[in-house]
């Protein structure tokens, strides 16, 4: 919630100044990967619902998983911001 509101502030307020556009990609994006984590955990743990790729929320390779999905959003916010 606080990136979102940061995001939106920024947005609307400019409070940032010229860094302004960068902190509002940069909080948007925020919000998108912490959106995924939750959602991940939850289908891999879950589906199928007879016999769930993973067992448990605290396997071994959600860590990997998470470091995964940060890389991509490093990777993605470089591109946005340098777009």
């Amino acid at each position: 919630m606080v990136a979102l509101l940061v995001a939106a502030l920024t947005g609307l307020t400019g409070v940032f100044g010229s860094a302004a556009g960068t902190v509002e990609t940069v909080s948007y994006s925020l919000t998108v990967l912490l959106l995924m984590i939750p959602t991940v955990t939850e289908t891999l743990t879950r589906v199928p619902p007879s016999r769930p790729w993973v067992s448990s929320p605290d396997a071994p390779v959600f860590r990997v998983i998470y470091s995964l999905l940060f890389v991509l959003f490093l990777v993605g916010v470089t591109l946005q911001v340098r777009g």
